[in-house]
């Protein structure tokens, strides 16, 4: 094949446009079980924090009532405060406590390496970060297709291939002739034949 073909470029620009498709893919669906992991381990503990605060707040009221005069209950309902500021305080910082890290964490466990030997999305601080850069990889893959189908279109129009054809000639006619004397040799036999 020649060299200035641009066919030959198009098998590795669409592998390289179809593993980014796959990248961004993996990322966006990555994000998202990240996102959802993280919001269920977030509603887990909440869940548990106020399970043990209903339960010492029970256990309080009813050591209270038990005790109506004496007030034994005050330990119990101690530890219900202290659960309940645990509670407010993970609530008010649930984003850099638990949110980001498990978010951040459950993204960069997407090995596609297997899938993609080009991928280097560890290599991103975050997914966000690995998705915009892909992004952009992926329109200026595309732009690189669009351009090498219109050098495919224009390496075989007509002119372009009489050119090559032309110039094929006049840089070694000795094919030329080559064709011209086994067609001759065809006729010849053609008529031999007869």
């Amino acid at each position: 094949m020649d060299n200035q073909n641009p066919t030959q470029h198009t098998v590795d620009m669409v592998k390289r446009y179809v593993n980014l498709k796959i990248d961004i893919t993996l990322l966006h669906l990555s994000k998202k079980l990240s996102n959802a992991a993280a919001y269920f381990v977030f509603a887990l503990i909440l869940g548990f924090l106020f399970l043990f605060i209903s339960l010492f707040l029970s256990l309080s009221l009813a050591d209270w009532l038990a005790d109506v005069l004496h007030m034994p209950g005050m330990g119990n309902l101690i530890v219900s405060v202290i659960y309940l500021l645990l509670g407010a305080l993970i609530y008010i910082f649930r984003e850099p406590w638990i949110l980001k890290p498990i978010s951040k964490n459950m993204g960069m466990l997407v090995d596609m390496s297997d899938l993609n030997h080009e991928a280097r999305i560890k290599d991103y601080p975050t997914i966000d970060a690995a998705l915009s850069d892909l992004i952009v990889m992926l329109k200026e893959s595309e732009n690189n297709i669009d351009k090498n189908l219109v050098d495919i279109k224009d390496f075989y129009s007509y002119e372009q291939m009489k050119n090559r054809f032309l110039k094929s000639i006049i840089n070694n006619p000795q094919t030329i002739l080559n064709v011209l004397l086994f067609v001759r040799e065809i006729f010849i036999n053609r008529k031999k034949r007869k």
